[in-house]
């Protein structure tokens, strides 16, 4: 298991799927393994194949609001919409464990064009991450604010990172 992590961290994947695999000939439900032959199944581009093992995770486990962010980022690749903001409202309602995930979430949210969602999810990484310092470097950490400007870091081109992005933002 620990190799296959290794393997697909280093960009290894057929290694990585190889691993998880024989993971699972001993331990058929390790939700560990499932998730991440389903990462590795989704990065190879085997959309289905990632849709079966996220859904094989025992919904009972820790990991059930990665899980199902996973798993709605998959059917938005299939382009299912509708069960993807499903899957995205249940990983909020479970919860998700990283301020990484929640900006995921947000951006699953705002892909299936729920903006409502989308602001009440980065306001909870908000709660998480409140240095403000870390909003400039991480502009998914924003809320969208009609009438305000970002103080984000100036990008390429000498925009700020936010600006463009539809609606003005608020950050920190």
């Amino acid at each position: 298991m620990v190799w296959g992590d290794s393997c697909s961290g280093g960009g290894n994947l057929s290694g990585a799927r190889s691993e998880y695999e024989r993971c699972l000939e001993i331990a058929p439900k390790y939700a560990q393994a499932l998730i991440g032959l389903g990462l590795v199944l989704e990065q190879q581009g085997h959309i289905d194949e990632a849709i079966r093992m996220y859904q094989q995770v025992d919904r009972s486990t820790e990991y059930d609001g990665s899980v199902r962010l996973s798993l709605g980022f998959a059917y938005l690749r299939k382009g299912m919409t509708s069960e993807a903001l499903r899957e995205f409202r249940v990983a909020a309602q479970f919860g998700v464990p990283q301020a990484s995930e929640l900006i995921r979430l947000a951006n699953g949210f705002l892909q299936t064009g729920s903006i409502r969602d989308a602001q009440e999810t980065l306001e909870v990484a908000r709660r998480h991450i409140p240095d403000e310092s870390c909003h400039q470097r991480n502009p998914g950490l924003c809320v969208l604010a009609p009438g305000t400007v970002a103080r984000g870091s100036a990008g390429a081109g000498g925009r700020r990172r936010n600006e463009g992005a539809g609606a003005p933002v608020r950050c920190g």
